[in-house]
């Protein structure tokens, strides 16, 4: 058995995408959209406060991808990490 401890880069993590976490205007006022976010969870979280690293994925302002990052980010959330990737307007 390998241990998480000694070898972070092999942690299991969960991934939760497409998380709705607000809803803004669209389209002149006439529709809404909701804005959404994906997260990163190491898996023995054991009920602990973990750091979280809200990432912004800058784009200015028109083009915005949250999840183009995430395969570079899984480095920090295998080292206990929560990541959280969130859309803007």
């Amino acid at each position: 058995m390998i241990c998480s401890a000694l070898f972070p880069e092999l942690r299991t993590v969960s991934l939760i995408s497409g998380i709705a976490y607000c809803t803004v205007p669209a389209w002149y006022g006439c529709s809404n959209v909701n804005l959404k976010m994906d997260m990163i969870l190491p898996k023995d979280r054991q009920g602990c406060r973990r750091p979280v690293i809200l990432w912004l994925c800058g784009g200015g302002f028109s083009v915005v991808d949250r999840g183009v990052w995430m395969p570079e980010l899984m480095y920090f959330a295998r080292r206990g990490f929560t990541i959280v990737s969130a859309e803007y307007r």
